[in-house]
């Protein structure tokens, strides 16, 4: 049976420990004979030939380390889709690029248009223009991993553009999130929204967001450089393990709150219930799977990396549709109208 270089370095490790404590119970004994485990010479001999081992094994166990480690840079990212599965790869990889352009322009309208054209902002803008500001670099380093994988360049800068690419998807998340639990409070608490909230809870919010999801890029970052690319792979299922776990319920619970509140007290207008009922939709099975997917691959359900792409082109797809659900379909855009300069 083989064995790898770690369990033969810790079985050397046990045997030296053994024979080492031999000897010390033979150099207590003043008559020096055989015992069971062989005489004191022989104990001895047996010491130096097991150091001798560990030294080879521990040689063999850091050239090994050394080999994964360059091999790591000559890989792709999750670069293990099989043969029948590889041809489809580039045309989701194109489909992206197309997206994302298009998510681009329409994520830079938004920005100019809550950012610069508003007289006044409240809640609502001050979130959707951070939320557009996320999605933006989302589109933004999307497009460039899509572009660096359909070339095969540049592998080196290929895990940087990961870790902004889930920063801002963290980011974005969170602030649909944010968006969610602020409606369902507005819907449960309406004359304290109105009276009470504090003026800038929303800004201070965005700034917690924004921390938040650069801090857990940060420490993922660091895992990779400082100690090993396995570190940050582990620390990026953490994070879509904790969408899945908590963010997906908690959007969950918020809209149905919201929408069971709302359709007992009146009936709602077509559209906003449409609006309503997609921002869930979109959520689920648009904004999620990419976290699914990690999710998964941490419960030990690997997937080929035709399905990451996947996430991926669904990712876009809601960040293309959200500014349209949650802004237009809302009825912010006729309030939006209404305040521009």
């Amino acid at each position: 049976m083989c064995h790898s270089p770690d369990e033969q370095y810790r079985t050397y490790n046990i045997l030296l420990i053994l024979s080492q404590s031999c000897c010390k119970l033979l150099s207590r004994n003043s008559l020096g004979t055989t015992d069971c485990f062989g005489t004191k010479q022989q104990l001895q001999n047996t010491n130096i030939f097991i150091k001798c081992m560990i030294e080879r094994s521990h040689l063999s166990l850091m050239e090994n380390r050394k080999q994964n480690a360059r091999e790591l840079w000559n890989v792709t990212f999750y670069d293990d889709v099989p043969a029948y599965l590889s041809f489809h790869e580039p045309v989701l990889q194109s489909l992206i690029i197309f997206i994302c352009t298009a998510g681009l322009v329409e994520a830079g309208f938004f920005i100019w248009s809550l950012g610069f054209c508003l007289k006044k902002v409240n809640m609502v803008t001050t979130y959707f223009l951070n939320l557009a500001v996320a999605e933006f670099g989302l589109f933004a380093f999307l497009l460039v991993l899509a572009a660096l994988s359909i070339a095969e360049c540049a592998p080196k800068l290929k895990m940087p553009v990961v870790y902004l690419l889930f920063f801002a998807y963290t980011a974005a998340v969170y602030f649909l999130t944010v968006i969610s639990v602020e409606r369902c409070l507005g819907v449960l608490f309406p004359i304290w929204n109105r009276t009470k909230r504090p003026t800038r809870t929303s800004s201070i919010l965005s700034f917690l967001v924004w921390s938040t999801a650069g801090f857990l890029s940060g420490i993922t970052m660091c895992f990779h450089y400082v100690w090993s690319y396995h570190h940050s792979v582990t620390m990026i299922r953490i994070i879509c393990s904790g969408n899945v776990l908590i963010l997906t319920p908690l959007v969950v619970v918020s809209s149905l709150i919201s929408f069971i509140d709302n359709f007992s007290r009146k009936p709602l207008p077509k559209m906003l219930r449409t609006n309503q009922s997609l921002r869930l939709i979109f959520f689920i099975f648009f904004a999620m799977p990419l976290s699914f997917f990690y999710f998964m691959d941490w419960l030990g359900y690997t997937f080929p990396a035709m399905f990451m792409w996947i996430s991926f082109l669904l990712t876009c797809i809601n960040s293309t549709m959200n500014p349209l659900i949650h802004y237009v379909l809302g009825g912010q855009w006729k309030r939006w109208k209404s305040g521009r300069t």
